[in-house]
């Protein structure tokens, strides 16, 4: 007989998300049989709104690259260049699940 499970937020987001801490664990849970999984609809919307904030704040880290990468750059330096266009905006984000997003 299959065992029951209920999954919060934690589990769905981080089975999802390889940026998450616990990513990989999750993901080997997900990839499990034998188990009845259940969740609700609140964790539903939770799950929705981290996973479309952390859109939005790629969507945004993507549109600054667009507008300050040069035209033509220089191919040995776009590395570098990118670097440090990320860590700008890195230190410009307050939330640290963010910075960690984006690094």
């Amino acid at each position: 007989m299959a065992s029951h499970h209920f999954l919060d937020a934690n589990i769905l987001i981080g089975s999802l998300t390889e940026w998450d801490g616990q990513h990989y664990r999750a993901r080997r849970y997900m990839q499990q049989e034998g188990f009845l999984r259940h969740t609700s609809e609140r964790v539903h919307r939770e799950c929705t709104g981290v996973l479309g904030r952390f859109r939005r704040t790629i969507l945004q880290y993507l549109e600054c690259l667009g507008q300050n990468l040069p035209a033509h750059p220089d191919p040995l330096a776009l590395d570098r260049t990118i670097d440090r266009l990320t860590d700008r905006r890195v230190r410009s984000l307050a939330s640290g699940r963010e910075q960690n997003v984006l690094r």
